[in-house]
């Protein structure tokens, strides 16, 4: 017999309604584990994005900081020394510099920028490049800089005074000039630091070595860099400068150097301006004209008297302030005297690092000069100086080296000594002391009670007078835009340069009865040290601070 069970129908809806409920959970465990895959997928997708962004921005930063010194130093080899960048070593300079010369920006090649610019208010300064994707990422590197000025820029002079009006010297005054065949060519620049002396054996080859030395000059800085030549040792050897780091410097010897002993604190005379290229001259045959590569061009003036070896010449050319590229560059064009007995064999070869050396006057002038019978001038005069008459600072000309004084004498114009970017501000504050920077003073000026005292550049936009000096006296160039009066017991090594007020002033006036061995006496190591203030601004990187931010 069967039984027949009769199912509540209550319990069978429950069944159905559970059944729904586990599918709508599944439904919405499966919505949510396929929304957290996509979130997941679109936020890796996402991040891959923004990190490659970040990746690409980081790698313009950093290619913007590691080229930027070889670019830097590129840009500067195209342009010529009046073009270079010189004077106050501040970050907010060197940012207009980088902004005019379209330095402070660089582009990856992937199409991603970096920006550039300087932080900091002395050397060592900070540089940042700040590279950027779009808006998506943006990456900082710093590295640190040293600011320093390649020493050596000559101020170029034709005299220990240069005036444009005419000049008198009188009350046992007297002004020095220089005699370039007395003169060996060279000065004192540093001595050796080598402890039981360092000995070099003959080689007809070049060799390089490396050398410590101790800076002779005020400001406690070797006055060299590479090209330059120095003559050290027993015996007496040249040698050619090749890299300077702080007072260390990298020395290579030329062919045929002597076995030579540099002993600890034995001189290391820098040549003023020494042959860069090896040349024969034969005398008593055609013009007598050569052309001569030189360390230094700007060391002479057109029409001036020099001596190479046994050779005297004149200078008929002057080659500087030109670019590299340039076929004259650092030359000068000399006119060799005819061979007599008392001068060069008929056929004479100068080598590599002999100096050439030149006459410097005591004064000269576009006007006349009077010594009244009381001043002395040595090493001659020129007075009505057609080279100083072409140099008229109240011409209407361009500002070139052959039409302006200024332009002359510092490589650069005044409006660019003046302009944004140009190297001196001015001032109408100065106490009569320097200490290596240059000063430009804007006025009249009174310098009483010998307090003109110091080393370097002074640069005075209105009239000068001078009663006296320090006992140390003054080393340096005085620029002079208006006239100029020195009288009291004053001592100038160096130069003095006068404009005058106009072209038809009263005489420029030199008087008193002096300190030392001269009232003005022309001094090449005083204006070398000087115009190293003028020179173009190097950067080196200092080691150990690449950095990101």
């Amino acid at each position: 017999m069967s039984v027949h069970v009769i199912r509540p129908r209550r319990r069978r809806r429950e069944e159905g309604i559970a059944l729904v409920v586990v599918l709508l959970f599944t439904a919405v465990v499966l919505t949510i584990v396929v929304s957290t895959t996509a979130t997941l997928a679109l936020g890796a997708r996402g991040g891959g994005v923004n990190e490659r962004a970040a990746y690409q921005a980081l790698l313009a930063a950093e290619s913007g900081l590691n080229t930027f010194a070889v670019r830097f130093a590129t840009d500067m080899d195209t342009l010529s020394s009046d073009q270079q960048l010189r004077g106050p070593m501040t970050a907010a300079r060197l940012n207009a510099w980088l902004t005019e010369r379209q330095l402070g920006t660089y582009a990856s090649s992937t199409g991603t920028t970096a920006t550039l610019s300087f932080e900091g208010t002395a050397s060592p300064l900070t540089l940042v490049a700040t590279g950027k994707q779009g808006d998506v990422a943006r990456k900082e590197t710093l590295q640190d800089y040293s600011v320093e000025r390649s020493p050596a820029f000559n101020i170029r002079v034709d005299a220990a005074l240069a005036s444009h009006p005419g000049v008198e010297v009188r009350g046992n005054a007297e002004v020095s000039g220089e005699d370039g065949d007395q003169s060996n060519g060279t000065i004192l620049a540093a001595k050796v630091e080598a402890p039981g002396g360092l000995t070099l054996a003959e080689s007809a080859s070049s060799q390089d070595f490396s050398l410590t030395l101790s800076p002779q000059s005020q400001s406690g800085k070797l006055l060299l860099r590479p090209g330059d030549y120095v003559q050290a040792g027993l015996p007496k050897a040249t040698y050619k400068v090749k890299s300077v780091a702080g007072n260390q410097v990298v020395l290579s010897t030329l062919g045929g150097t002597p076995v030579t002993v540099l002993a600890h604190n034995s001189d290391v005379m820098r040549v003023d301006s020494a042959v860069t290229a090896p040349f024969t001259q034969s005398l008593n045959t055609g013009a007598n004209v050569s052309q001569v590569k030189v360390s230094d061009p700007t060391a002479f003036t057109v029409g001036s008297t020099v001596f190479a070896g046994q050779m005297k010449g004149t200078v008929q050319a002057v080659y500087a302030g030109l670019a590299p590229s340039n076929v004259n560059y650092n030359s000068i064009e000399v006119k060799w005297v005819e061979k007599t007995d008392t001068l060069a064999p008929s056929i004479t070869t100068i080598a590599e690092g002999t100096p050439i050396r030149r006459d410097v006057l005591g004064v000269v002038s576009a006007g006349t000069i009077d010594t009244d019978g009381k001043g002395t001038i040595t090493e001659g005069s020129s007075a009505n100086n057609k080279g100083m008459q072409d140099r008229n600072p109240y011409g209407t000309s361009a500002d070139t080296a052959a039409t302006d004084m200024f332009t002359y004498t510092f490589g650069q114009t005044k409006a660019q000594m003046l302009a944004p970017t140009g190297w001196l501000p001015s001032t109408t504050s100065f106490n009569g002391t320097l200490t290596g920077e240059p000063v430009f003073y804007n006025g009249n000026l009174q310098l009483t009670g010998g307090s003109l005292c110091g080393y370097g550049i002074l640069i005075v936009k209105g009239d000068l007078t001078v009663n006296g000096t320090c006992d140390a006296g003054f080393h340096g160039a005085i620029y002079v835009m208006g006239d100029y009066d020195q009288q009291g017991n004053s001592s100038l090594q160096g130069a003095v340069l006068v404009e005058g007020t106009s072209s038809v002033k009263d005489e420029t006036k030199i008087a008193g009865t002096g300190q030392g061995d001269g009232k003005i006496e022309y001094n090449r190591a005083a204006l070398l040290e000087a115009g190293s203030a003028l020179s173009p601004l190097t950067l080196q990187t200092v080691t150990g601070t690449w950095r990101q931010r």
